[in-house]
């Protein structure tokens, strides 16, 4: 599996976290890059193809490429690559960058996709949210032209999914039809960061859920719930009005996997429905004569950032 990283707001963070991961499972893992990244103590440094394997051979682990400064390596040749690439079970390529700013629009040079990449991660950070496009923006001009913004307008995620859109979804399937494409949302601190980047990972609408509705919770739920580290179904109960548009008065809650169900007075199995399918879905549910919309968004356990040497 030969994995290229691409977009902003936590490739770095997500390569290091997959790695630790596989590593786990006792897989061979090559790190590296297309572009530059971070170089570290353990990396190894230059274009020896035969010392890139028996890195993998001795710990399981190389991070790899030839020195670009006093902080960054680059990509190694494509010879060198190729190589080392035959020597692991699991290749993630940083084939981006992003000057560490959550939000970006490729210029036309970027990313630089490893020929032999069987997927294509696309990432972005939601903590880009409600601040000025100044503030978060890598090609800043690039992401005005996109969005037709000014530098202080305030990111919403209807720029976040039209940024991901226009800036890689659709020229990467254009470019790499037979190219898998995933797109991961980081950074989602809070439980409306989450829903977004559900949304967005899912292929949804983000216009789906509103940040109003986030102000309240369900009378006696769990205000705990939902937080980065867990697991569950976030299920967005709301009151159609007769001309169809769905009440703000929206109620919110997650029931984790192993609760008790619902709590409004639909059935459970729904919502293990939605949890065990992973399937963003919405549903009409009546209880009691009253017609309500559920929007069900599955929620899975955010991914940690794992340093390979066991360090968080």
């Amino acid at each position: 599996m030969i994995q290229a990283f691409v977009g902003s707001g936590g490739k770095t963070g997500t390569i290091m976290a997959r790695t630790a991961e596989c590593r786990a499972q006792g897989l061979r893992v090559l790190v590296t890059t297309s572009t530059h990244i971070g170089a570290r103590p353990d990396a190894v440094v230059g274009d020896d193809a035969d010392a890139v394997i028996r890195a993998l051979r001795e710990t399981g682990y190389a991070l790899a490429g030839r020195l670009s400064s006093a902080h960054k390596i680059g990509a190694l040749s494509e010879e060198t690559y190729l190589a080392a690439c035959a020597g692991a079970d699991v290749v993630l390529v940083e084939a981006d960058g992003s000057r560490q700013l959550p939000l970006k629009f490729p210029a036309a040079y970027e990313p630089v996709i490893p020929e032999n990449a069987d997927e294509i991660v696309i990432v972005a950070g939601l903590s880009a949210l409600g601040r000025p496009a100044r503030e978060v923006c890598h090609r800043l001009d690039l992401v005005k032209a996109c969005l037709g913004i000014d530098d202080d307008t305030l990111i919403t995620p209807e720029h976040v999914e039209r940024l991901l859109w226009e800036g890689y979804v659709k020229p990467l399937r254009a470019r790499y039809p037979q190219k898998k494409l995933t797109i991961l949302p980081r950074q989602c601190d809070t439980l409306y960061k989450r829903a977004v980047g559900a949304l967005l990972s899912g292929g949804k609408p983000v216009s789906w859920v509103r940040p109003a509705w986030f102000a309240k919770r369900t009378p006696g739920g769990d205000e705990r719930a939902g937080g980065p580290g867990e697991s569950g179904v976030l299920c967005i109960v709301t009151r159609p009005d007769d001309s169809g548009a769905d009440d703000a008065q929206s109620v919110i809650w997650v029931t984790k996997a192993g609760a008790s169900g619902g709590r409004d007075g639909f059935d459970r199995r729904i919502v293990e429905d939605a949890r065990r399918t992973e399937e963003i879905v919405w549903r009409d549910v009546r209880s009691d004569a009253t017609r309500r919309r559920v929007l069900f968004i599955p929620l899975r356990e955010e991914v940690k950032y794992i340093d390979p040497h066991g360090e968080t």
